[in-house]
């Protein structure tokens, strides 16, 4: 799924992304995207992930030039709903799972900005790093939010109209083409490349994340 490119999107020096995910084969040698803005060097700024190689959440930053890479401690389970998070502050990010803090690293590359579109469960216009899984609850914002607010609202449906919420998919939709943002300001996202049912299109589920 794709959200045409905006500058809400563009995520630079203070910021967090959210979603929960349910892999089916985390570690199976191909890297699985949750999150993404990104298509080469020069044109890529940030991508959340699982890793291919070994079953970890994978955020990597792009500065145009080279790349910053974070991997969690712990491993992502198959056929289990776990929630994930990344914050960025200043070259400081953060890793969470289940509301945990997992890990923290500094002098981490601040994004560029990237004129590609915000994609979920695949890379942007690239047909790779397809997930293998159910995506949900995806929140992108441009504030750091703290670890109390990840702990105790990652169960919990948002307003959508928080302080520095950019973009809020709960993929709630069940059928058809889009997916709404749910903040109000139209980053609604568009399954597979074309108006009409293709071959990128993710598949509706009714088995959704623990979020009432």
């Amino acid at each position: 799924m794709r959200v045409p490119d905006h500058s809400d999107l563009d995520l630079r020096n203070t910021w967090t992304l959210e979603a929960w995910v349910y892999p089916r084969a985390p570690g199976d040698g191909i890297d699985q995207d949750l999150i993404s803005k990104w298509d080469g060097v020069t044109d890529a700024a940030y991508i959340l992930q699982i890793d291919g190689a070994t079953g970890k959440l994978r955020l990597v930053t792009n500065n145009g030039i080279t790349q910053s890479i974070i991997l969690s401690n712990a491993v992502l389970q198959n056929n289990v709903w776990r929630h994930v998070a990344a914050t960025f502050s200043n070259g400081t990010a953060k890793l969470y799972l289940n509301g945990a803090l997992d890990r923290t690293v500094s002098g981490v590359l601040t994004p560029i900005n990237s004129t590609q579109p915000l994609a979920f469960g695949r890379e942007g216009n690239y047909s790779g790093g397809t997930l293998n899984g159910r995506l949900d609850e995806v929140r992108l914002w441009k504030v750091v939010r703290s670890a109390t607010n990840i702990a105790n609202w990652r169960k919990r449906r948002l307003a959508g109209t928080e302080s520095g919420l950019v973009g809020y998919w709960r993929f709630d939709e069940g059928s058809g083409q889009v997916a709404h943002d749910a903040t109000g300001r139209g980053h609604n996202g568009r399954l597979g490349t074309t108006t009409s049912a293709d071959s990128w299109d993710p598949a509706w589920t009714t088995s959704a994340a623990p979020v009432p």
